[in-house]
């Protein structure tokens, strides 16, 4: 008896914990699964099962795993089903079917395992299915090749794809970190299809940066509180260093002083170097134009350069004539001025330089500007080439005595101011004042290619001789750089014409008319009207069939549209059917329905017709011309003008009714 209540104590043990974490604490089933029984001796009450209640209670445990489902195919689980994961939910099942084996047979289980399988599976219960989720990705934006000075980079498309399952919603795009004012966000589109992805939102540096790095996060925002991000980058190299002019140069004792120079940018500083060579050193670069404790008796030459600067890199060496340490330095030499300012298209002028000491030629060069300026190197002759600025270098040689010696010119070339003329092509009214000018420019230098374009404005949009004004004028051209535009008020005297327009219209359809009518019988609307001139109103429309005859439009605004004339226009000629009836009247006298108050006129030409019926009547007879033989017998008689000479007709009506035999003489008349 103490063996069988120490095994059932053990089982119970076991379960104690584990189905209670299953079905709850307070679950009744399990409740009444348990009795408390006296355990003998020191080991304390001893609990007995109840094993039906114990089986309920692991039914209960089945039905609630029943009601999960596996969480490694969440999509496909229904709404509302809980779920856990695969590993999780068999071993909730093990624990089960150990439980009820320990039930059974009394087998022994790890209870602290059991237990915590059960309530890892009981706490998983309380979840439900996730649904659909978007997941945002955000593609990096990179600008390449930017050059100070450059143009503003084109806006980039930013790719922000979805990767998840459900459709995302984008609440805000912003931009943050060092670099975040160096670029601007534009487009839209606030959502992203599951699996899908949109490029209509943008990203763009803005203008003028300076030479440097820029980096930038790009943030958006989704979903209420998600976010993905990436990088926009931008790297501005330097431009391209300025020019100098070419440096001279005096030697003093040891000293070589060049002279000071500037560069044609308002960034950069020249900088100075020396070297006994005729190429430009790497090294020993510096801002002041002096050097010292030179060589006696050694030839150097001065060169100069635009330094480095944040936005320029260092411009292109340029070398002095040779200076030789210990010879003398050469009076006072130079132009007449520093600088010369020029417009261009000027004539070449002539600007030497003079002074100086011994027997050294003077030779003249051009530099800087981008070519702006040309010299003749013997005469010192200049040509002005193009708006910039230049400089021309006057170097008289060094002899035995002397040192070769420079001065520099400075020449500005203004760019020339255009004149022109202009030229309005008339055209036809379009209610609006927008005319096509031809601008010509006047004054251009030889055949520059220039050209210049604008709006033309008339000062009224209806007919008439109009007053031209110019607007929005702009230069074209590979010369262009060299011209300023002339004002538009200076463009005066342009005037347009501008002639009455057609109109638009429909020409009439469907129109018809009875053979033998004219066209004064037949009604035009709309501003059309019969073209009298073509064909009066008095014009028979003409034989059964379709015929066509002139009209002309007259629009509503005859100030500004033209009257079309000589339109074509259909008319589908039937022949004209007379239809009679022959009744009774009140004093019993046979009277005529709907008879023509001109009487019946049948024309040959328009195959006209005439019906005439007789309602109440039998033994109903009729008589042309008196003649039997022709005589037609039934209700009604159709007369066809073509069966008849062209003269006047009698047609007899003869009929009974009530026993009464009543009769009708009729006249017509056939015409050609």
């Amino acid at each position: 008896m103490k063996t069988k209540q120490i095994t059932q104590w053990r089982l119970v043990s076991f379960l104690a914990p584990l189905l209670l974490c299953v079905a709850g604490c307070g679950n009744p089933i399990l409740r009444d699964a348990w009795i408390t029984e006296s355990k003998p001796g020191a080991e304390g009450p001893l609990v007995g099962v109840d094993k039906a209640a114990l089986t309920a209670a692991i039914a209960e445990a089945e039905t609630l795993i029943a009601g999960t489902a596996s969480g490694e195919d969440a999509a496909a689980i229904p709404l509302g089903v809980h779920f856990v994961t695969g590993a999780e939910k068999a071993a909730y099942q093990a624990a089960i079917d150990a439980a009820r084996a320990a039930r059974d047979d009394g087998a022994a289980l790890d209870l602290a395992t059991a237990s915590g399988v059960f309530t890892a599976a009981a706490a998983a219960k309380t979840g439900t299915k996730p649904g659909p989720a978007p997941i945002l990705g955000v593609t990096a934006v990179s600008f390449d090749g930017a050059v100070y000075g450059d143009a503003q980079p084109e806006a980039k498309p930013i790719t922000i794809t979805n990767s998840g399952t459900g459709a995302a919603a984008i609440s805000a795009v912003a931009l943050s970190g060092d670099g975040k004012d160096d670029f601007t966000l534009g487009g839209s589109g606030d959502a992203v299809s599951a699996g899908g992805s949109i490029a209509t939102r943008t990203v763009q540096p803005v203008a003028a940066l300076a030479a440097g790095s820029y980096t930038a996060t790009i943030t958006v925002s989704y979903d209420g509180g998600a976010a993905a991000t990436a990088q926009v980058s931008i790297t501005v190299s330097k431009a391209a260093g300025g020019a100098v002019g070419t440096p001279g140069g005096d030697s003093a004792g040891t000293t070589i002083t060049a002279t000071a120079l500037t560069v044609d940018n308002d960034e950069q500083e020249p900088e100075y170097a020396i070297s006994t060579g005729d190429t430009a050193p790497d090294t020993g670069w510096q801002d002041s134009p002096s050097f010292n404790g030179l060589d006696y008796g050694v030839t150097y030459y001065v060169y100069a350069r635009a330094g480095a600067s944040a936005n320029y890199g260092v411009g292109a060496a340029v070398r002095s004539a040779a200076i030789t340490v210990g010879k003398l330095s050469q009076e006072a030499f130079g132009f007449g001025a520093e600088t010369v300012s020029k417009t261009y298209g000027d004539g070449a002028g002539a600007y030497t330089a003079t002074g100086g000491s011994g027997d050294g030629g003077i030779s003249y060069a051009a530099s800087g500007g981008d070519g702006a300026v040309s010299v003749d190197a013997a005469s010192g002759a200049v040509s002005f080439l193009k708006a910039g600025t230049g400089y021309i270098t006057a170097t008289k040689a060094g002899d035995a005595t002397y040192n070769a010696v420079t001065a520099t010119l400075t020449v500005t070339v203004a760019k020339r101011p255009l004149t022109a003329t202009a030229t309005a092509t008339g055209r036809p009214y379009n209610g609006t004042t927008e005319v096509t000018v031809t601008i010509t420019p006047t004054n251009k230098v030889g055949s520059d290619e220039v050209s210049i374009t604008g709006t033309g404005t008339a000062d009224n949009a209806n007919v008439g001789s109009r007053t031209v004004s110019i607007s929005g004028i702009d230069l074209t051209g590979a010369a262009a750089g060299n011209y300023t535009a002339p004002a538009p008020a200076s463009i005066t005297g342009v005037t347009v014409t501008i002639s009455k327009a057609a109109p638009v219209y429909t020409a009439p359809t469907t129109l018809s008319a009875f053979a033998g009518q004219t066209l004064a019988d037949v009604a035009l609307s709309g501003g059309f009207s019969w073209d009298t001139d073509q064909n009066p109103t008095t014009t028979a429309v003409g034989g059964v069939g379709d015929h066509t005859f002139k009209a002309k439009y007259t629009p509503t605004d005859t100030e500004n549209y033209l009257v079309v004339e000589d339109i074509p226009v259909s008319i589908a000629v039937t022949a004209k059917t007379l239809a009679i009836t022959v009744s009774l009247n009140l004093s019993h006298e046979v009277d005529l329905i709907d008879f023509p108050a001109d009487g019946i006129t049948l024309s040959r030409a328009g195959d006209a017709k005439a019906t005439i019926n007789a309602t109440g009547y039998t033994s109903v007879k009729w008589y042309v011309d008196g003649d039997a033989a022709v005589s037609v017998d039934g209700d009604s008689i159709t007369l066809n003008a073509g069966d008849y000479d062209v003269r006047n007709h009698q047609v007899t009506f003869q009929g009974d009714r009530d026993g009464v035999t009543y009769s009708k003489e009729i006249g017509f008349t056939v015409s050609k």
